[in-house]
């Protein structure tokens, strides 16, 4: 049996030119973000490798999607409530907004699904196969999905320091 999946992170060096390759990622560090402001300055390109530069093969993820929660786990901060993430999958698609609603006073999560980069992966998944961890290389576009995040802080958000998290959601079998 498959190793269990093994998620990472990464970021292009310069949103402009991925010629330049990509670095690991731990944390989107968006600095000060004004209310209402220009969100096109927090647009930013996300790399989910599962098994990247895997010797052994990992369990594919399934049904996988992006979801943002506050530092407890919950969904009871403005960012998660109100949605103040907006995520594009495939990159340059319209805006999803990630985060929580209100179904009759029970806050549900709202998450955007993600797949594979490849053409011929199924929808919802990211397979965990045995590769060399180059982007370039045939075959690895099924173990890493990309898609671009952005910050839309409202008029109405307070002022001050928000912290939440990403997170990557998906299923395994077997």
């Amino acid at each position: 049996m498959a190793n269990e999946p093994s998620v990472s992170w990464y970021e292009y060096v310069s949103e402009i030119d991925a010629a330049q390759g990509t670095r690991p990622l731990s944390m989107w560090q968006l600095n000060t973000v004004e209310a209402d402001g220009n969100s096109d300055l927090t647009l930013k390109k996300f790399i989910i490798w599962n098994n990247k530069s895997g010797t052994q093969a990992a369990q594919t993820m399934r049904n996988c999607t992006i979801g943002t929660r506050d530092t407890s786990g919950g969904f009871n901060q403005p960012l998660v409530k109100e949605r103040w993430v907006k995520g594009h999958f495939p990159v340059g698609a319209n805006p999803f907004a990630i985060g929580a609603v209100d179904n009759a006073g029970v806050l549900t999560a709202v998450e955007m699904p993600i797949k594979a980069a490849s053409s011929a992966a199924a929808t919802g998944t990211v397979e965990g196969n045995i590769n060399d961890g180059n982007m370039a290389t045939a075959g690895n576009d099924k173990n890493y999905s990309i898609f671009q995040l952005r910050m839309v802080v409202p008029a109405s958000s307070g002022a001050g320091l928000v912290q939440a998290k990403l997170r990557v959601g998906y299923e395994i079998t077997g």
